[in-house]
């Protein structure tokens, strides 16, 4: 049942001053790590360099074009990543993650290629992966990378 809160507002939070004062404050930093997120290009470019910089050749689909989003080539070895932004809301980075997913699937062509799926560091999309059964891993053999604001890129084999 709800109760009358002292400034006259109708809710459900806790009576409790400590907790009501901390909880908005949480919230208030989360979204503020969702409005900064990387976009998907921004990821994109800082992808295209870190591969740069360890030898790799890239084609990067950049906007909305069609195809590989970043294929990269280094002699004999391939890499395809996918990249999606940070969504804005957590429905639609669940729909982000369960589509890329199916997106590296149906590119799944070449036997010998590394497939991985990238995104900005959010907490969201750390737990969406481990929360991805490590047989899926496995068996597809498909890689996150997380990109933070500050650049730095972190390749999660598991």
């Amino acid at each position: 049942m709800c109760k009358q809160q002292p400034d006259s507002l109708m809710g459900n939070s806790p009576s409790r001053p400590d907790i009501a004062e901390t909880a908005p404050n949480a919230v208030t930093a989360a979204r503020k790590d969702d409005v900064d997120a990387l976009s998907e290009d921004e990821i994109k470019r800082i992808l295209e360099a870190w591969l740069k910089a360890d030898g790799w050749e890239t084609k990067v689909a950049w906007r909305n074009a069609k195809g590989i989003d970043i294929d990269a080539r280094r002699g004999s070895e391939r890499w395809i990543i996918e990249v999606k932004g940070p969504g804005s809301r957590q429905p639609m980075r669940v729909n982000y993650f369960i589509g890329i997913l199916g997106e590296t699937l149906q590119r799944m062509s070449d036997p010998t290629a590394r497939y991985t799926i990238a995104f900005p560091d959010l907490t969201q999309y750390r737990r969406l992966w481990a929360q991805l059964p490590e047989l899926a891993k496995s068996r597809t053999g498909i890689t996150i990378i997380l990109v933070s604001n500050a650049g730095h890129v972190k390749h999660l084999l598991e």
